[in-house]
């Protein structure tokens, strides 16, 4: 097996367990809850405090791990699982925090965009093992 097979590999092993967790998080903050690692990714909702929890501090490793592979690979960094995040994040950042609602709503609709990417990744990983 090449190196890049491997790292093919790990990668599809870290966006599947990543996808997991941030699917959690997303139905937490659908549901009316809080996530650490979303929060943390707007710093205005911790008033510029970086408490975190184990969970959350791999998640962040995870995420950080992606994106380096994605470049190694030369894979996009602009779509796919990591574009999924950011539109959250991005859109987050622009709701007003008196927007009653907001919040869950987007977790909602990204919730969905991020079951389509799950149900289409057989489709890539099946790719990437036969080139």
């Amino acid at each position: 097996m090449g190196r890049n097979q491997k790292l093919y590999e790990r990668l599809d092993q870290l966006e599947d367990d990543f996808a997991s967790y941030l699917l959690e998080e997303l139905e937490s903050v659908a549901s009316g809850h809080s996530s650490w690692f979303l929060s943390r990714k707007i710093p205005h909702h911790l008033d510029g405090k970086f408490w975190r929890d184990a969970k959350t501090a791999v998640a962040e490793r995870t995420e950080a791990e992606i994106y380096e592979l994605r470049k190694k690979l030369n894979e996009s960094t602009s779509d796919g699982l990591l574009a999924i995040l950011a539109e959250f994040v991005e859109t987050r950042r622009q709701l007003s925090d008196k927007f009653d609602g907001g919040e869950t709503h987007l977790a909602r609709r990204i919730i969905e965009k991020l079951k389509e990417w799950q149900n289409m990744r057989p489709h890539v990983t099946a790719k990437r093992r036969v080139t």
